[in-house]
């Protein structure tokens, strides 16, 4: 007698069921990619989870799969997404979670402080401030303009004519040559001691 198992459709399903999460504090429409091809949106109250289609996505080869949530948030305006990658070889269940978003996790300009507000609270130390900044490369401050705002210019090239003006800028451009030197006696001094080894 020989014995069989029966194999039925339902066995060698491979699937995804995707559930989401709303962790922040307003309801949100959320979209739903599967290999960057949109599947639904789902729109979810704060705190619930949604399950995506009831039956899950069927898929006809098992591999990794990337699965990706996309949301706006009406505190913040931004649009905001999540990615999960899952190989997908059977009847799997994913869960993604919507991260909490508050007007707080703004950064407002007011906040921030201005050049204009850093320069003016340095006032007392502009002149000796000032000689130093040129010669490092810093920052400089240049005359008020009709405005009560000073401008503020950053230089990127410590070796720039405008920066040598001090005269500390030549003493500058002798220390890419002494950085090269350590360096090659720190590479010669590694393989002496390897070769010993």
């Amino acid at each position: 007698m020989i014995n069989t198992v029966e194999y039925t459709e339902e066995d060698a399903r491979i699937s995804a069921q995707v559930y989401v999460k709303n962790n922040d504090d307003d309801c949100l429409d959320v979209y739903l990619y599967i290999d960057d091809v949109y599947k639904e949106y789902e729109t979810i109250e704060a705190g619930d989870t949604c399950d995506y289609a009831d039956d899950g996505y069927e898929f006809d080869v098992v591999e990794s799969r990337t699965f990706k949530i996309l949301w706006r948030d009406p505190d913040t305006a931004v649009e905001y997404e999540k990615l999960v990658r899952k190989y997908i070889k059977s009847e799997e269940s994913i869960t993604m979670y919507v991260d909490p978003h508050t007007e707080d996790d703004l950064v407002t300009t007011a906040s921030v402080p201005t050049s204009s507000s850093l320069l003016q609270s340095s006032s007392s130390t502009s002149s000796s401030a000032s000689a130093t900044s040129a010669g490092s490369g810093a920052v400089e401050s240049l005359p008020a303009t009709t405005s009560t705002t000073p401008i503020t210019r950053l230089h990127t090239n410590p070796g720039s004519a405008e920066s040598n003006s001090s005269g500390a800028g030549q003493s500058q451009s002798q220390y890419p040559h002494l950085y090269t030197l350590v360096g090659a006696i720190a590479i010669i001094t590694a393989v002496a001691q390897i070769r010993r080894g």
